[in-house]
Parts: C-alpha cells; sequence; structure tokens
C-alpha cells in the first residue's frame, strides 16, 4: 500500500527533503516516532503534484518500510540509502551524479500519465540516461521498474541498455514499449505494453531480451481485456491478434525455477488461443494467465501445445472457462507438471489429450477456482495419458481436496464420458460435488460413463463425490459401464 503523508496543499509546491530547500521542508527525524507495516510512506502529491522535490543525502536504512517521493521535478542532491523500495514519481529526473540505494526495487514513474520515456536513448520526454542508471543501487534479485505499472500509457523507448553483473531486473511499463537494441538483465526483464516492438537490426537478425541466470521473462498487455494469443505458426506472441514478439527474441537461462509468463496475473480477462505452440526446445516454464482460453490445433500442428521441458500453467482467470480441444503433449523424459486452473468449468473434448511420451507428467485440473461453488470438469472423448505423474482433479483453492462442483450448464461436479484415464504409478484423484436443484433428480457428484476407463497400475486411486439437494438418485460418485 502507498500511504501519502506531509503533502502540501498547494500541489505546485516545491518541497525540501533532508535539508533541500523548499516551501515545505521534512527532515527524517519527523519519523522516529512513525510506524508503518509494509508499503511506501509516499512525500509530495501523487496526483498531480508539479512543484520541486529537493533532496539532501539521507540514510533511511533503518526504517522498517520504503519511501516514496512525488511531485514535478525529482533532483538529488546528495547520496539516498532506503531500506526497502525507493519510488520516484515524478517528469524530470536530476540525480547530479548521487547515488540512490534501495533494498529493494526502485522504480521510476512519470508523474503525468501517458508522457513518454526514453531509457537509455534521446526519445522521450522523460529521460533515464544510462549514466543515471549505472547510479541506481537496486536491490539483489529486485527491479529496476521504469513506467507506471498500472496506468502506463505513453512510449517507453529502451536502447543500449546492459544490466550484466548490476544483480538486479528491469521492468518497462507503458502503453507502447518500444525496445531498440539487445536487452540484457542479470535477473527479470518485465515487459508491459498493449504495443511491444522488440525491433530488428536493418531488419535482419532480431533483437533479443536475454534474463539473468535467476531471471523470469514477463511479457503482458496494460489492458486486462485484451486478447492474447500464442501463436505456433509465427512463433509470436500477439495481443489483440498482432504480433508482439517472437518466442526466439527471449532468452531465458535453463532451470526448474525460471518462467515466461505472459498475461496479467490476477486481472486479465481477455480470451487466451494457444493454438500449435511447440516449446519442446525450450528448458524454462510457461505461464498464461487471461480469461477464459482455448488450446487447439487450427494449423496442423498435431497438437494444442507440446510442452517444453519444464511445466504449463494455463489460469482462466474472470469467470472464465478452459477448453481443451488439442492435445497438450510433452516429451521430454524428466518428470514435469501441468496446471490447468479456471474460475468455472475445464472441458476436454475431443482431440482433447493429454500425452506423455516419456517422463511422468504430474497434471492438476482445477475447475471452480474462485470457489464460488460453480465450475465443473468435463472429459469427453479423450484419453489422458500422465505416464506415472499424478492427476488430480478438484474445484477451489485446494483441488486435492475441495470439489470441482456442477451447474446449470452440467450438473455433475467432474463427468467422464467414452474416456480413458491412465496414470500408472502415479495416483489418481478426483473430488467432484455436483450442483443442487431441488425440481431433478441423478444429481451426481463425479459421474463416470460410457464405458471410460479409469487405470492406476502402482498408485492409489480414490474418487470423492457429494451429490446435490435434488429429488432422488443424488449419488456421490456413479459408474454406468465404466472400467474402474
Amino acid at each position: 500500500p502507498l500511504i501519502a503523508a506531509h503533502s502540501p496543499e498547494t500541489g505546485a509546491s516545491d518541497i525540501g527533503i533532508a535539508g533541500g530547500a523548499g516551501v515545505y521542508t521534512f527532515s527524517f527525524a519527523d519519523l522516529q516516532g512513525f510506524t508503518q507495516i509494509g508499503g511506501n510512506l509516499v512525500i509530495g502529491d501523487p496526483n498531480g503534484g508539479s512543484g520541486i522535490i529537493n533532496v539532501n543525502a539521507f540514510d533511511a536504512s533503518a526504517l522498517s518500510y520504503g519511501l516514496g517521493f512525488q511531485g514535478g521535478t525529482f533532483a538529488l542532491a546528495g547520496n539516498v540509502v532506503s531500506a526497502k523500495d525507493f519510488l520516484v514519481g515524478a517528469d524530470v529526473f536530476t540525480l547530479n551524479g548521487n547515488n540512490i540505494t534501495a533494498g529493494q526495487n526502485i522504480i521510476l514513474e512519470p508523474q503525468t500519465v501517458g508522457r513518454n520515456v526514453g531509457v537509455g536513448t534521446g526519445l522521450g520526454d522523460t529521460q533515464i540516461t544510462n549514466a543515471m542508471i549505472a547510479l541506481l543501487n537496486v536491490g539483489e534479485r529486485y527491479n529496476l521498474i521504469i513506467g507506471d505499472q498500472d496506468e502506463g500509457a505513453g512510449i517507453i523507448t529502451v536502447a543500449g541498455v546492459d544490466l550484466t553483473d548490476r544483480n538486479h531486473g528491469i521492468g518497462l511499463f507503458g502503453g507502447t514499449v518500444n525496445v531498440r537494441s539487445n536487452l540484457i538483465s542479470d535477473g527479470d526483464i518485465l515487459i508491459g505494453g498493449d504495443s511491444i516492438n522488440v525491433e530488428t537490426f536493418f531488419d535482419e537478425q532480431p533483437f533479443t531480451l536475454t534474463a539473468g541466470t535467476y531471471g523470469d521473462v514477463l511479457i503482458r498487455p496494460m489492458s486486462d481485456g485484451t486478447a492474447i494469443e500464442l501463436d505456433g505458426q509465427t512463433g509470436y506472441i500477439q495481443f489483440g491478434g498482432v504480433d508482439q514478439l517472437a518466442f526466439s527474441q527471449i532468452n531465458i537461462t535453463a532451470g526448474a525455477e525460471n518462467t515466461l509468463t505472459v498475461g496479467k496475473q490476477g486481472t486479465g480477462t481477455g480470451t487466451v488461443t494457444i493454438d500449435g505452440l511447440n516449446m519442446s526446445a525450450r528448458d524454462y516454464n510457461l505461464a498464461v494467465y487471461g480469461g477464459s482460453a482455448t488450446v487447439t490445433n487450427s494449423q496442423g500442428a498435431g497438437f494444442g501445445i507440446n510442452m517444453s521441458a519444464r511445466d504449463f500453467i494455463l489460469h482462466a482467470q474472470g469467470g472464465g472457462d478452459i477448453l481443451v480441444e488439442a492435445t497438450i503433449q510433452r516429451d521430454n523424459a524428466a518428470a514435469g507438471k501441468v496446471a490447468l486452473v479456471a474460475d468455472e468449468n475445464i472441458t476436454f473434448n475431443n482431440n482433447g489429450d493429454i500425452n506423455a511420451t516419456t517422463g511422468a507428467l504430474n497434471t492438476v485440473v482445477n475447475a471452480d477456482a474462485d470457489g464460488n461453488r460453480s465450475g465443473r470438469i468435463v472429459v469427453s472423448n479423450v484419453v489422458l495419458n500422465t505416464n506415472g505423474g499424478h492427476l488430480t482433479m478438484g474445484g477451489g483453492t485446494y483441488p486435492g481436496g475441495t470439489a470441482a462442483y456442477g451447474n446449470a450448464g452440467g450438473t455433475a461436479g467432474i463427468l467422464i464420458d467414452t474416456s480413458t484415464i491412465i496414470t500408472g504409478n502415479g495416483d489418481l484423484y478426483m473430488t467432484g460435488h455436483a450442483h443442487d436443484n431441488a425440481a431433478v433428480n441423478d444429481l451426481v457428484g463425479i459421474s463416470i460413463v460410457n464405458n471410460s476407463v479409469l487405470t492406476t497400475t502402482g498408485g492409489e486411486m480414490r474418487l470423492i463425490g457429494t451429490g446435490g439437494q435434488g429429488i432422488d438418485r443424488n449419488h456421490g460418485v456413479s459408474e454406468i459401464t465404466p472400467t474402474v
């Protein structure tokens, strides 16, 4: 949380910090009796302040919270230290050769929404030069964040930025983000924009994003409702049907802890389409967030996604569903995981198989993730083969013990219809709760029908079903011509 304090009545007033000149002056001795749990103490006017923040040297490393300063111009006259975050909201940054040292993130964002920013270039109304970046000491494994993460609307243009051996990452957030050289980070690379252009060198070799050994890459739109497509034919991440950058332009160190995240976790609601995407040559996790999602194969790839050597997470937020109508495939010999998470329903149909051909694939199918007791799982005319991986189907925040819920679209919490499930030495857990409807019969928690086959050779099988509140035959688990 941001807590504004010590703001002058007039947003245009100059503010003096630690002895700096201003109509309002602020000393860190004022904070000795001030207690804040988490967040940042912000000095100045976050809503349109246009005065000068004149800052002399100070050391706030003893404080238990971060610091923020917001005005028209930020002018630094000595070295400053913050224990946690250090936030500056200003249209002009003047460091005068002085250092900023933060225990966590350093965040530089324009005070004016929509203002253009040049990072390492001369292109922009606000300038963050490489000489300035060299004076910013970000906490180890934290990030230098440039732009407004929530309302970024201007153009961020970056070139010639190399954060090798800086022990931190970089974030760039605007309406449009233009990357005009290779961008190298010692940690994360986080990019948010409705248009992201990682350009090419004289129309030949594309520029690349290279994250550090322990770094992740985030590519997301600024707008919550922007549609996202991962297009296997072109190899591009698309926003709103427009190519943004290619997977070949993203370099992430191989490792179980390193992840490419696409989309806005928590707030993204635009549709997601994963279409014939081949990630088999990549050795990092892929996590995708948006609204209703479809795994499909419209271009003859033979699969919806061929997973990387690591894990795959697909989360349909904002009341979204997941439809798997093409195979989720994994060929790597090492064990991996796929997690399909939807606020509402998850459906596998026709060619929507799960096919682990070599290593075990631990699989989580998590409907009703928002816990509103409406989110079912349908497995129809497919084969789910985890090759020895555990398969868990359920709902809520703990699908291993919380039920997927039937709803008006289909009363069974989990329906297995004309399908085969094979876990080998892996466990098979299902938890389903039927829809409640006092006017009907046959409200079944887990329904297994039409010659469906559930097989585990060396693992445990546990099916927990709860019938709905109806007239009659409201069973927990109902089996009609199955093999279990």
